[in-house]
């Protein structure tokens, strides 16, 4: 089995898709992905967009995808 390391939420997230689950870093179902994003630069981490009960919101952090769960954030949830 490969090592996974952990990304910049903009880097996990496969591309052309949707609705993959967000967990935070103790396994609790935070949101859905939207399939929306906004690349790093020089100011920005990098985000993605997850849809909750709340709202829709754009967060950033380091996580890793894992095939069959969705996108696990392995740092703290950073809002934007």
């Amino acid at each position: 089995m490969s090592l996974i390391l952990p990304q910049n939420l903009y880097n996990v997230v496969p591309r052309f898709c949707n609705s993959r689950s967000v967990y935070d870093k103790e396994n609790n179902f935070i949101g859905t992905y939207t399939g929306f994003t906004s690349r790093p630069n020089g100011t920005s981490d990098g985000h993605i967009q997850i849809s909750t009960l709340e709202g829709n919101f754009w967060i950033r952090g380091e996580g890793i995808y894992i095939e069959g769960m969705g996108i696990k954030l392995v740092s703290d949830i950073l809002y934007d």
